[in-house]
C-alpha cells in the first residue's frame, strides 16, 4: 500500500472551519492521518505550496450517470475532474440509467434523449447490472445516483400522458423500491419533460412517501421556473408560475415528510428576477415548519436543456401531431408570444448547442434568433423546424436564468448546494459550467465577498455528502476515503478562450480519486479510479 503525504499545506477539513497548517497522509484509498508531523517509514511526498487541502468536490445536481463507463468517455469527464470534483451525484430531473424492467418496448425511446455524447447503451436494467458495467469498464469519478421517474415510468407506458392505473402505477414503485434497496441515493422527478410533465398529484405523493419510507431525497425539477409557464393556467394578475411550482413541492414535501431537494432553482427572463425575495422566503419559512428542503444553483445565469422544456403540457400530449395541426400552432405562437413580452425571455435567449440533424449543424451556437436570419424563415417557424428535425431532442442553453445579483444571493444562501448539471458536448458547443461551474462559485465567493473560501467549499463537500448520505467522504477525517482537490483559493477562477469556448480554470492544482492523482500538474492522472456509492 503506497503511502503519500501532502505537504506543506492548509487543510481546509468540509466543516466550514478556517483552514490550519498542516499536512495529510494518504494510503491505498483512505485517509490515515491529517495534520501533525510527516510520518516515520516509507511515504512519497507532494509539496503543495500552501494550497488548500480540501475534501474532493461533490456535484449536488449531475448528469454524468450518462457518460461513466463508457467507451472513450473520459474526455467528457475529464473537464469536470479538472475543476476539482471528485463524485456526481447523477440520475437527476428523472433520467436516471437504472430502474426498469428487463422486456419492455421502450428502450430506444429511453436512450434517445439530450445525452448523447458517449452515453450510457442502456444493456442493462437495474442498479447492480449498472454497477457491474461500471467495474468493468472503470469510472474516473464517483458516482451516486437517484432512480428517475421519467425513466421508469418511461420503461412501463412510453410518453402517454394518460394517468397511470393502479396495476402501473404499483409497477412503477415497486421498480423504484428495488432501486432504493439496492442503494440509489432517492427518487428524481423531471415536471417539465415527458413523461414528467404528466404526472399529477396522486402520482408524485405516491413517490414521495415511497423515498420518505426509505429516508432518501425526492429531488425535483419543478413545473414551472418562470412567472409564466405552459405548465399552470394562464391568470392575468395571479400568482406568478415559479412560485406556485416550489409551493407545490413544499406542501408535497410537508404532507409526506419527505427530504425534498429543489433541483437548479432558477428565475427565468428578466421579469421573474423581482420574485427572488418571494422564493428564497417560501424556503426559509418552510424549513422554519420542520420541512427538510435545500435547493442547488449554478455558477452561471444559464443552464443545458433540451427545446422541448419551453413547450406547454398541453402542447406535448401530441408532439408530432400538434406540429402538424395549425389550430394548435396559432395557439403555440400566442402563448409564446405572450412569454417574451411577460417575462422577457424568447428566441434571443435560447441558444442551440446540438440541433441533431446534420442538416442543421451549421446552425449550432446560434440562437433561435441567428439561426431564422440565416434561414430567412420566421422565429416561430424555424423553432418549429428545430423541434420536427430533432424529434424535440435538440440541446439549447437558456439564458436569462437570473441577473447577477440574485446569483450572487443563491450562492451565499444557508439552503444552498452547488452543481454543474452540465456534459460535454463532442459536437456543437459546449457549457461553460463542464469546466467551471464550482471554480466560478469560488471567485464569485471572494471577489464579491459572499463567503469564505471554507464555506464555499463546505458546501461542495462536507455538506453535500450529509445531504445525499454519504458517511465517509465528503470531510478530512482519519479513515474516510481519499477524495482530495488541492487549490489556490486565492486565484481559482472559470477560464475561456478567445471565441468565447470553456476552458481549464485557474487555481485546481491536483485531484484524487480513492486515494489515486486523477489530475495534476500536467492535467494527466490515472484513467478510472471511481466507484458507485451505494446509499
Amino acid at each position: 500500500m503506497e503511502r503519500l503525504w501532502l505537504a506543506n499545506g492548509r487543510i481546509a477539513d468540509g466543516t466550514g472551519s478556517a483552514a490550519y497548517k498542516g499536512g495529510l497522509l494518504i494510503g491505498g484509498d483512505r485517509i490515515i492521518q491529517v495534520g501533525g508531523e510527516k510520518p516515520a517509514g516509507e511515504v512519497r511526498e507532494i509539496d503543495c505550496g500552501g494550497s488548500l487541502i480540501a475534501p474532493g468536490f461533490i456535484d449536488i445536481h449531475s448528469h454524468l450517470d450518462w457518460f461513466t463507463g463508457n467507451e472513450g468517455s473520459r474526455d467528457l469527464i475529464l473537464p469536470f475532474l479538472k475543476q476539482g470534483i471528485t463524485t456526481a451525484v447523477g440520475g437527476n430531473c428523472g433520467f436516471s440509467v437504472f430502474g426498469f424492467p428487463p422486456e419492455h418496448p421502450y428502450r430506444e425511446l429511453l436512450a434517445n434523449n439530450i445525452f448523447r455524447s458517449g452515453r450510457a447503451s442502456l444493456e442493462w436494467n437495474i442498479l447492480p447490472e449498472f454497477e457491474e458495467h461500471l467495474k468493468k469498464n472503470g469510472t474516473p469519478l464517483n458516482l451516486v445516483s437517484y432512480v428517475g421517474h421519467g425513466t421508469t415510468r418511461t420503461s412501463l407506458k412510453g410518453y402517454d400522458p394518460a394517468e397511470l392505473s393502479e396495476k402501473e402505477l404499483r409497477g412503477m414503485l415497486d421498480l423504484m423500491d428495488s432501486s432504493l434497496k439496492d442503494g440509489a441515493a432517492g427518487i428524481s422527478m423531471g415536471l417539465q419533460y415527458e413523461p414528467g410533465i404528466f404526472a399529477d398529484r396522486k402520482e408524485m405523493t405516491a413517490m414521495a412517501e415511497l423515498a420518505a419510507s426509505h429516508k432518501k431525497i425526492l429531488a425535483v425539477h419543478s413545473r414551472a421556473a418562470s412567472a409564466v409557464s405552459g405548465t399552470y393556467p394562464m391568470k392575468p394578475f395571479g400568482r406568478p408560475h415559479h412560485l406556485l411550482a416550489i409551493e407545490d413541492m413544499i406542501s408535497l414535501a410537508e404532507q409526506t415528510g419527505v427530504r425534498l431537494q429543489f433541483s437548479h432553482l432558477i428565475f427565468v427572463g428578466t421579469r421573474s428576477w423581482k420574485t427572488a425575495g418571494k422564493a428564497f422566503r417560501l424556503f426559509e419559512e418552510a424549513v422554519q415548519r420542520g420541512v427538510d428542503i435545500a435547493f442547488d444553483t449554478y455558477g452561471y445565469s444559464l443552464g443545458a436543456s433540451r427545446i422541448n422544456v419551453i413547450l406547454p403540457e398541453w402542447f406535448l400530449t401530441d408532439l408530432k401531431g400538434n406540429l402538424k395541426n395549425k389550430k394548435a400552432l396559432r395557439r403555440l405562437r400566442l402563448e409564446i408570444a405572450a412569454m417574451q413580452m411577460i417575462l422577457g425571455f424568447g428566441y434571443d435567449q435560447i441558444r442551440v448547442t446540438n440541433t441533431v440533424d446534420p442538416a442543421w449543424e451549421e446552425f449550432n451556437g446560434l440562437t433561435v434568433t441567428e439561426i431564422a436570419l440565416r434561414r430567412r424563415t420566421g422565429r416561430f417557424e424555424t423553432l418549429c423546424d428545430l423541434i420536427r428535425v430533432s424529434g424535440g431532442t435538440a440541446n439549447v442553453l437558456m439564458e436569462r436564468y437570473s441577473s447577477p445579483e440574485i446569483l450572487e444571493q443563491m450562492i451565499a444562501h444557508p439552503l444552498s448546494l452547488y452543481q454543474t448539471d452540465a456534459w460535454a458536448e463532442r459536437e456543437g458547443i459546449n457549457n461553460p459550467a463542464i469546466y467551471g461551474s464550482l471554480p466560478r462559485i469560488l471567485r464569485l465567493s471572494r471577489e464579491k465577498n459572499l463567503q469564505t473560501a471554507e464555506q464555499a467549499i463546505r458546501k461542495m463537500t462536507g455538506a453535500a455528502a450529509d445531504r445525499v448520505g454519504l458517511t465517509d467522504r465528503g470531510y478530512l477525517k482519519e479513515g474516510y476515503f481519499a477524495d482530495i482537490t488541492v487549490l489556490d483559493e486565492t486565484a481559482v477562477s472559470e477560464r475561456t478562450g478567445a471565441a468565447g469556448e470553456p476552458l481549464p480554470p485557474e487555481g485546481i492544482h491536483r485531484v484524487f480519486v480513492n486515494g489515486r492523482e486523477t489530475v495534476g500538474p500536467d492535467g494527466a492522472g490515472e484513467n478510472a479510479p471511481g466507484r458507485f456509492l451505494r446509499i
